[in-house]
């Protein structure tokens, strides 16, 4: 992953860019950040795209989680998830958060990739939240509420 001193000049993000995934830290779907900004779905959608290439990131869920340390263990240190998930639902929110796919976390966590779709989905249920970008824009806020880490990327 690059950091601001390390982008190369024609890697930098664009303004319009840097926009887009500061809304996509707060949450935000193509569709809502096409409304937010008055531009069509395919723009916000290819502007997602440019800052995940751009930033390195496996996908732009991640990016919410950019700040934020690696581990299931510091997730185990936030009360509200460690009340509301099991161990193995912890482990895949970790690697989820990070950008990896499904794919991804199952090779790492040596199950089948099903069994990672099916932790999602209870994921996603017990939290009330209705996709991984948004769930990754929780966790980041539950971190900070915790003092754990502060919701700045490097925007």
């Amino acid at each position: 992953m690059v950091t601001p001193s390390t982008y190369p000049s024609c890697n930098r993000p664009a303004a319009r860019e840097l926009l887009v995934a500061k809304l996509i830290t707060q949450g935000l779907s193509n569709r809502q950040i096409a409304v937010a900004l008055n531009i069509s779905y395919d723009t916000a959608r290819r502007y997602s795209s440019q800052v995940r290439q751009k930033l390195q990131l496996g996908n732009v869920a991640a990016l919410v989680c950019v700040a934020i340390p690696e581990g299931a263990a510091t997730l185990r240190a936030i009360a509200s998830i460690d009340s509301l998930l099991t161990s193995g639902e912890i482990e895949v929110l970790a690697l989820a958060c990070h950008g990896l796919s499904t794919k991804l976390i199952a090779r790492q966590l040596a199950i089948s990739p099903r069994t990672v779709d099916k932790h999602r989905q209870r994921i996603l249920h017990k939290t009330g939240m209705r996709s991984i970008r948004t769930l990754t824009a929780w966790v980041a806020e539950q971190y900070a509420l915790c003092g754990i880490a502060v919701i700045e990327t490097f925007l």
